[in-house]
């Protein structure tokens, strides 16, 4: 009997931590877990104390105004915040691995993109707009090899479904990258950078209080904008090798490739919000992605110089960015009462496919216009289009 006994509590403790994502928190149930545990650490006299004794004290019906409390305080932008500084275009220096250049060269791009999540339990949907600019000098060592070192901007602007907020991310880097050609048919190339990002967000609190047991008592709305500002780092790598199939006025390349980026911000202590300001512990965002597809192009040349069409297509795999267990705490809260919630896995498999057309003129001077978009994800869709040109010296 023991032994029965014994094997049904292993198994129950496995079954427990096989499912414990899927039995994990919402936000919303999360905060309405802790709430009462939360009141009772407010302070006699504070925001959070006067809140407390509105929602838990106005006669019957105190859970389902706890509920709403719980679902208008929003905090299912917060995993949101770290999926949207994961996507950074920062990188990406678009060097023309079959192309022998002079000693110097001066590139230059910028653009603009979005992406856009459904809502969820577990994460505020968002319109996210996005722009960016590169600067950079390549130095060519020999026909084969080629380093090169750029710096770089970025801002995103993201507004949340529901009226839940806004935020604001900047982000400023520098990239060193190098290509190499070991053989007529193979391209080698890499690439690594760092910076600051700085991360503005605005959380609004909106909800109503309703009191069936208070005759002639109406309900109530409460309305509140939390703000929050924190700063980090950004780290980002990649790898890959091209493969050329065919070569000619048609090109086809196989390639295959690794990129790795990590974004870490600083604790962050929300302002205002009437009572329901969070803290939030530093967060650490990594991305892991590998790539495999083929790249093509069309060259057709005029007295002018060269004009070449050329299209790309990835899959992608994502290795990490798993979900990961947040603790918000409320900033009244004296006991510091956890309120812990996990953010939601990304889509492990997804597809890259991008157009664009590129001119070489003479004396050195080249265009290009890329437009790329993303596929397959069932979580977020995407675009990002960007210009860019160089001169050799």
């Amino acid at each position: 009997m023991r032994a029965r006994i014994g094997f049904a509590v292993l198994v129950a403790v496995g079954l427990a931590g096989w499912s414990g994502k899927s039995m994990a928190q919402t936000p919303a149930d999360a905060f309405n877990n802790a709430f009462l545990t939360a009141c009772a650490g407010a302070a006699s006299g504070s925001a959070l104390a006067s809140q407390c004794a509105l929602i838990n004290g106005g006669g019957p019906g105190s859970g389902v105004r706890r509920a709403s409390t719980s679902v208008g305080n929003q905090l299912n932008v917060v995993p949101a915040q770290g999926r949207i500084a994961s996507q950074s275009d920062a990188a990406g220096t678009n060097v023309d691995a079959r192309r022998v250049f002079d000693a110097w060269t001066l590139q230059a791009s910028a653009g603009f993109g979005g992406s856009d999540r459904d809502d969820s339990g577990s994460e505020a949907g968002f319109d996210n707009d996005r722009v960016n600019a590169l600067v950079g000098l390549d130095y060519r060592l020999s026909d084969r090899t080629s380093v090169g070192i750029a710096l770089t901007w970025e801002r995103d602007e993201t507004d949340f479904d529901n009226g839940a907020g806004e935020q604001e991310l900047s982000a400023f880097g520098v990239v060193g990258h190098a290509l190499w050609t070991p053989a007529p048919l193979w391209t080698i190339y890499a690439q690594a950078g760092f910076g600051s990002v700085d991360l503005d967000t605005r959380r609004e609190i909106d909800f109503n209080l309703v009191f069936p047991g208070i005759p002639g008592n109406s309900d109530v709305r409460v309305t509140s904008t939390a703000f929050g500002s924190t700063e980090g780092d950004r780290l980002l790598a990649s790898f890959g090798v091209q493969r050329a199939l065919i070569e000619g006025e048609f090109n086809l390349r196989l390639d295959a490739g690794f990129d790795y980026e990590r974004t870490e911000f600083d604790a962050l202590r929300e302002t205002g919000g009437d009572g329901f300001a969070v803290a939030l512990p530093g967060r650490s965002i990594r991305s892991s992605r590998s790539k495999l597809g083929f790249s093509g192009d069309f060259v057709a040349s005029n007295a002018q110089g060269v004009m070449t069409p050329y299209a790309r297509a990835w899959w992608r795999h994502e290795f990490s960015n798993d979900g990961r267990a947040v603790t918000a705490r409320l900033v009244d809260d004296a006991n510091a009462t956890p309120i812990v919630f996990l953010t939601p896995d990304p889509d492990r498999n997804f597809f890259e496919l991008a157009f664009g057309l590129a001119w070489v003129f003479s004396g050195g001077r080249s265009f290009y216009v890329d437009v790329e978009t993303l596929l397959g994800d069932d979580i977020l869709s995407g675009y990002h289009v960007s210009v860019g040109g160089s001169i050799e010296f």
